[in-house]
């Protein structure tokens, strides 16, 4: 189309200078077919001048239904045989929109052709039945003649050429963009468009010069499925000098098929009437110029992005991946290439595994913000998702784009403590390996609610994971479980940090704690303690399901106790499922009460405590006795067998009550004996 354009520009140009320069002059004393303004048809009184009534209907090419034209033709200098003149019309469409054409018309007859040669130029400005006003300038180039006609005319759209006009609607999946998740929505867009025409004519017959057909091309731009090129055919009958009388055709894949009828009227003084004028050329210099008389527009439909939502914003993701260029942004086309000390803007902090290993973990101490989510690659992470758009609305979970069950995770790292938790957090899916400090802690204020799942937590210098003063709910599910991640092997479940495995102290708010799938194994007596629970300065509600804390053999486990249950004046209830704590180089499971006035519901289903060094299930000892609490312990289908130096069993309490329920118990083979009960005054 841009071809059609130029060309049309080019042979405007050349024909133009054609007229001016390669012209035979008239000299003034030929009379051989002079004209007069006289003879020009409508310039009989008014020296050329002519009011102008136009009527087209139906819809045509870039524009919808009919329209009227009130329009002046003036020329401002005129000779005996060409003109200048000034165009100019105002548009009234069906829809009561308003628009004008205003612009110059020259032309020159030439004795000797006997033809007419003629150019014009225009500015339009006209209103879409869409409320939109668009403008554009025109150059048209014409010759006319006895046998013949040719018109060629140049639409270029000015200013503001597309606009919005609404949504059409939102679906499929979710993508990542930017820092954004978006779906594919759409959207209805009006453009005015650039382009051309031109025509042939003939009279119908040799007879009738009154009668003339017409046909020929004309293409736009645009930005919708079909450009709008096309063919146009026409009939023009001059009932009378003043009154002319058409019809249109139009046809292209975009506007489809049009008719129009035309009725066009000139007013250039009264005169005598002359019906069907057998006009010769010179009579015709004074006709109105043939165009399409309005800014073509079209619409389309375009693709647009709508972000989803979480709350009353959208979302806003940050993208890591050690693989991406230096000096990234964190987008999704732009990752960053390490990890942050902080994003405080997102919402989600998307993790890719890249080159990342146990030998080249991401290197960094992340500070996770309230409400984020640090999410890794290797699981198909759940989203709730709402966007809107075109009156259509999506709302439901959602995978994360790209994220699926691979188990591939990214190793992570620090010289210190890597992930400090804020409040309402999750981590997921990642190797949590060798930091100096922590793998996971929390702000020294605490942390309410977390979601801890999917991680390998394993040879950190301080803790595995160490929250205090925790509050809301929390759950930590998939540490160590199912012999370690696809991309790192860990068939023992162990966790070896020097500092602990798995630490969780109660603010004053209380803490609901679901532990699920959770090994904190160990070997060689590394970790002091698998699990150690606290009611500390609020309630604690906790529940253990399938969950390990043991020594890979006899005399290798942790060094305290595979699992601590302890208050400090607190309620403490711990519901315990499918549970081990064995091989351990200190007791099992240990109860402990550091204050009085606190009460313990400790309730267990087949736990296994064995082959500890010390007492399988020891609830208070001789030395630590439980102090003024009330405790009440139920145990079922339990084992506690084989202690090396202690007992299957020891409960042990200084003031307070307690109540201890036994049911189909083992506890043989231990150093000392299978139950000890004590207790001090």
């Amino acid at each position: 189309m841009q071809r059609v354009n130029l060309s049309l520009l080019s042979l405007v140009s050349w024909l133009t200078a054609g007229i001016v320069f390669a012209q035979p002059e008239v000299m003034p004393n030929s009379t051989a077919g002079s004209a007069s303004v006289q003879n020009f048809s409508g310039g009989a009184t008014l020296r050329g001048t002519y009011f102008d009534v136009q009527n087209m209907t139906g819809n045509g090419v870039g524009y919808q239904n009919g329209f009227t034209q009130l329009g002046a033709f003036t020329p401002f200098w005129l000779s005996e045989n060409s003109f200048l003149a000034l165009n100019s019309r105002l548009i009234l469409t069906d829809h009561s929109h308003v628009g004008v054409n205003t612009g110059a018309v020259a032309r020159r007859y030439f004795e000797t052709s006997d033809r007419i040669y003629g150019v014009n130029g225009y500015y339009d400005s006209d209103q879409t039945n869409f409320g939109n006003r668009y403008s554009q300038v025109t150059a048209g180039f014409e010759t006319l003649g006895t046998n013949w006609d040719f018109r060629a005319n140049g639409y270029f759209a000015l200013g503001t050429t597309d606009r919005f006009i609404r949504g059409l609607g939102v679906g499929g999946d979710p993508y990542f963009v930017g820092h954004q998740i978006a779906f594919l929505g759409q959207q209805l867009r009006e453009e005015s468009l650039t382009g051309g025409d031109f025509e042939f004519g003939v009279p119908v017959t040799p007879a009738t010069p009154w009668l003339r057909a017409y046909a020929g091309m004309y293409g736009y731009q645009s930005n919708a499925a079909n450009e709008p090129i096309g063919v146009r055919g026409r009939l023009e009958a001059w009932v009378s000098d003043d009154l002319s009388v058409g019809v249109n055709v139009t046809d292209d894949r975009q506007f489809g098929t049009n008719v129009n009828a035309v009725v066009d009227f000139r007013f250039a003084g009264f005169k005598a009437t002359r019906y069907f004028p057998q006009w010769t050329t010179s009579e015709r210099m004074l006709m109105p110029v043939a165009r399409n008389w309005r800014v073509a527009t079209d619409t389309y439909s375009q693709d647009v992005n709508v972000a989803a939502t979480i709350g009353n914003h959208s979302y806003f993701v940050t993208h890591i991946n050690n693989t991406a260029a230096a000096g990234g942004d964190g987008t999704f086309e732009h990752p960053l290439d390490t990890l942050p000390h902080s994003a405080p803007n997102s919402d989600l902090i998307l993790v890719q595994a890249g080159s990342t290993s146990a030998a080249n973990p991401l290197l960094g101490e992340l500070t996770l913000v309230n409400n984020q989510r640090l999410l890794g690659e290797g699981r198909a992470h759940l989203a709730p998702l709402r966007a809107s758009y075109g009156g259509q609305t999506i709302d439901g979970t959602f995978v994360l784009p790209g994220f699926t069950n691979s188990g591939n995770y990214p190793f992570l790292s620090s010289h210190g403590n890597t992930i400090t938790l804020a409040n309402n957090n999750e981590v997921s899916a990642f190797n949590l390996l060798n930091a100096a400090g922590s793998a996971i802690v929390n702000a020294p204020a605490g942390s309410n609610n977390v979601l801890l799942q999917s991680l390998e937590i394993t040879g950190n210098g301080g803790r595995g994971i160490s929250l205090t003063n925790a509050t809301g709910f929390g759950i930590m599910r998939g540490i160590n479980w199912n012999s370690g991640s696809t991309n790192y092997s860990n068939p023992s479940g162990l966790g070896n940090n020097d500092a602990g495995g798995i630490f969780v102290d109660s603010g004053a708010a209380g803490l609901n704690l679901l532990l699920n799938d959770v090994a904190m194994n160990t070997s060689q007596g590394i970790q002091p303690f698998g699990i150690n629970l606290q009611a500390d300065d609020g309630s604690l509600i906790t529940r253990l399901r399938t969950v390990q804390a043991n020594g890979i053999a006899s005399g290798f486990g942790n060094s305290n106790a595979g699992i601590i249950f302890g208050e400090t004046g607190r309620n403490l209830t711990a519901d315990l499922l499918d549970v081990s704590a064995s091989n351990n180089l200190g007791s099992g499971l240990q109860v402990t009460s550091a204050a009085p006035g606190g009460r313990i519901v400790l309730t267990a289903d087949n736990l296994i405590a064995s082959g500890n060094t010390l007492d399988n299930l020891q609830i208070g000892s001789q030395v630590s006795p439980l102090l003024g609490t009330t405790f009440t312990g139920d145990f079922t289908s339990s084992t506690f067998n084989n202690s090396v130096t202690g007992a299957g069993i020891v409960y042990a309490q200084s003031g307070g009550s307690g109540t201890l329920n036994l049911s189909l118990i083992q506890a043989n083979n231990n150093g000392l004996d299978g139950l000890g009960m004590f207790a001090a005054s």
